[in-house]
Order: C-alpha cells, then structure tokens, then sequence
C-alpha cells in the first residue's frame, strides 16, 4: 500500500512529528505551504483563529507528490481554534480523497483535537478514517509521549 504523509506546519511541531514519521522509511513527506504566511507571535492566534472560523482556504504552493496517487494518507495539522489549520481546508478541499484511507494526527497546546478530528472527518468526505491521533505541543518538552504515539502511527501505517 503506497503511503504519504501531508501536513501544515506554523511553528515546527507538527514538523517535527510528520518527519518522526517517516524517518527511517521510504514514506513521501509533503508539507503545505501557504503562499501568504501567519505571524509567528501572539497575532497568529487571530489572524489563524479569524481564517478558520471565517473558514478561509489561502493558496497553497504547488504540491511535489499528487495525494491522489497514494492509497493511505497521514494528515497531520496543529489544532487551531479547535479545528485544523486553514491549509488542510485548502489541501482538503483542491484534492479529491475519496477511498483513500486516511490517518489524522493532531498537535495541539490546549486546543480540543476531538473537535478538530470531527471537523477534519466532515471535510474528507468517503474517505476512510482509520486512526486519530493526538500529539501535545511542544514536542521537544513532551519528547517521551510524542515518540509513543510515531509509534503507534508506524504500526497502523504498517498493518
């Protein structure tokens, strides 16, 4: 089964579990990349919080791997404003997924990921969701719980 990660990154932590991932494997990572970027300070909580309850789609820079060719895509998007990033509104809505199974993984400082997951799920349409996982922010301070859940990942990835 052919398989790729894809995710949104702001400040790396979601970098950061993408590439735990795959490393070690042949596994495609593609990160999505807004052409309009948010600010990385205390301003990125409303302009990225307005953006997802505005449900805004910003461009994205071309992709390197078309999602369409994979039959397992992992997901992987911080929670914002308890709901996924508006790149994966963007990602979601240019790529038709549908019979793809899919994995969401979500990084997140205090956002709810289960609200994030049902979010995510509305958007995929007939795709099959066959993992939810949950990574808390930052990585590097929650090193030890971030590596148990790449793992758990891996195995699903692996079945």
């Amino acid at each position: 089964m052919r398989s790729a990660i894809y995710y949104y990154s702001l400040e790396g932590n979601t970098q950061k579990i993408a590439e735990k991932i795959a490393e070690g494997t042949q596994r495609d990572v593609c990160r999505l990349v807004a052409q309009r970027s948010y600010p990385k300070n205390g301003l990125k909580y409303f302009f990225g919080g307005m953006d997802v309850v505005l449900k805004r789609t910003p461009k994205l820079e071309p992709l390197t791997k078309r999602p369409e060719t994979f039959d397992l895509i992992v997901l992987a998007t911080p929670v914002w404003a308890d709901s996924y990033a508006p790149a994966i509104r963007s990602f979601l809505k240019e790529h038709n997924l549908s019979g793809k199974k899919i994995i969401l993984v979500a990084t997140t400082s205090g956002g709810d990921a289960g609200k994030c997951f049902k979010a995510m799920k509305a958007s995929l349409g007939e795709s099959e969701v066959v993992g939810e996982y949950t990574v808390k922010s930052p990585v590097a301070e929650n090193e030890k719980e971030a590596n148990a859940v790449v793992e758990k990942i891996r195995k699903r990835l692996n079945e």
